[in-house]
């Protein structure tokens, strides 16, 4: 199938440093068996510190491995993905949300 980079990108819009910045992303969550991730593909600021991947869910962990994400800074997560064969024209393979806790 055809392949996909998604682009995910998380600013602190905060004036204090935002702690516990973790991207979670489950492929399968909603539509499953549409896309398969390429494996290695992730870059969390474009290394693979943070980054790990079990099946369908890639997590990225920021403060893990980077710490507080500074007033005004951004986390950029990359990943390449295979659109499943026979996948109709204009079909919604992937939808995300954002959370924060407070």
């Amino acid at each position: 199938g055809a392949e996909l980079e998604y682009v995910v990108i998380v600013r602190n819009v905060s004036p204090v440093p935002a702690t516990l910045v973790r991207i979670v992303d489950d492929l399968n969550a909603s539509a499953p068996g549409q896309v398969t991730y390429i494996n290695g593909s992730a870059t969390l600021n474009g290394g693979s510190a943070g980054i790990t991947v079990s099946g369908a869910t890639i997590v990225a962990d920021y403060f893990g491995s980077h710490g507080e994400l500074a007033p005004g800074a951004s986390v950029t997560l990359r990943f390449r993905v295979t659109l499943a064969s026979g996948i109709a024209s204009g079909t919604r393979a992937k939808s995300s949300r954002a959370a924060r806790n407070t």
